[in-house]
């Protein structure tokens, strides 16, 4: 089954192995048609050592676009950025947004009143001991960056989950309320094969939204959140299969920001 991977990260995040070229490698080995490279741009004073500096965007634009023209022949290699939402952080986010051409942006939530809520190692430090509430919290901001969708995907959906088990329950319409707000803003969800690795043991988001998302008609993007080589493309044929039950029939590419839907 012919997929694309559209969320690997590069060693310019600071969290990641392996050079750029050994990802392609990978997704050529693989059989993939696409890739993405979709590194970290976090402006969040207390992430800012675990993404890109800003200086490095249009380094880490130019080794993408040029692996872009010598795998032509191979695999479509596409080039992004993860936004980490952070109020304060939009205006020079979209900024960079604008100054290069990126095929795909990706805005997700990491941080929590300025709390890591994805880093193992600020687990201790966590102001939430109630899962529901974090659920909450998560979504609160979610919905702040739902305001002012400049981006393209919306990355790891029910993250909140990853270090708890099994998602915490979410009232159905606040749910649905968030699904119709990202339907009418025309954007893509990431089913994002991570969460498999994790103490979450299940797939980014879970099967209760994706099939809320179907009957929205919202698209979705499959991505691996790769920071080394080997992860590349990782449970995917799992991911299609999830997808195919809960009703999606395809999963989007990008190109210089215009969507296409494939079929799975």
């Amino acid at each position: 089954m012919p997929l694309a991977d559209y969320h690997v990260h590069t060693r310019l995040c600071n969290h990641a192995t392996g050079s750029m070229r050994e990802f392609v490698e990978r997704a050529c080995a693989l059989g993939l048609e696409e890739m993405a490279f979709l590194d970290h741009l976090t402006l969040t004073p207390g992430g800012q050592r675990l993404s890109m500096n800003p200086h490095e965007v249009g380094l880490y634009h130019l080794a993408a676009r040029r692996l872009e023209k010598q795998y032509h022949k191979r695999i479509k290699v596409k080039i992004g950025m993860e936004i980490d939402y952070f109020p304060q952080g939009m205006g020079l986010a979209k900024e960079l947004s604008c100054r290069f051409d990126f095929d795909v942006l990706t805005a997700s939530v990491h941080f929590i009143d300025g709390w890591n809520m994805v880093s193992q190692k600020t687990q201790d430090s966590s102001p939430f001991t109630d899962p529901c509430v974090l659920a909450e919290r998560y979504l609160d901001a979610l919905e702040g960056l739902l305001a002012d969708p400049f981006f393209d995907v919306i990355g790891h959906l029910d993250i909140f989950k990853k270090f708890s088990g099994k998602a915490a329950q979410i009232p159905r319409q606040r749910m649905e309320g968030i699904i119709k707000k990202i339907a009418d803003a025309g954007l893509c969800v990431e089913i994002n094969t991570s969460g498999l690795s994790h103490g979450a043991a299940e797939i980014y988001p879970s099967a209760e939204w994706i099939e809320g998302l179907a009957r929205a008609g919202v698209g979705v993007t499959i991505g691996s959140d790769a920071h080394a080589p080997k992860d590349v493309g990782r449970a995917f044929e799992q991911a299609a299969d999830l997808l195919l039950r809960c009703g999606h029939t395809h999963f989007t590419v990008f190109s210089r920001r215009v969507p296409q839907r494939i079929a799975l």
